[in-house]
């Protein structure tokens, strides 16, 4: 009786196949269901003033601060 398995060289090739069309469908269906990115305004997108405001920072100190303390 003779031995009728695939060459190496076959198997590995469908293997190949197989894997290929496998990537191939899950990038389509990633490219489908991927959300786009989201649009930023013009406003977010612009640079920071680098100064600060010296009034706001010394106001800082002057507030009043309660600590949630559980007796």
């Amino acid at each position: 009786m003779k031995n009728t398995k695939l060459p190496n060289l076959i198997s590995i090739l469908v293997l190949t196949l197989l894997t290929a069309v496998t990537w191939i469908s899950f990038g389509i269906y990633r490219a489908f269901t991927t959300k786009p990115a989201p649009v930023v305004k013009k406003e977010v997108s612009e640079p920071l003033n680098p100064t600060l405001d010296k009034d706001v920072i010394n106001s800082l100190g002057n507030r009043l601060f309660l600590n949630d303390q559980n007796n």
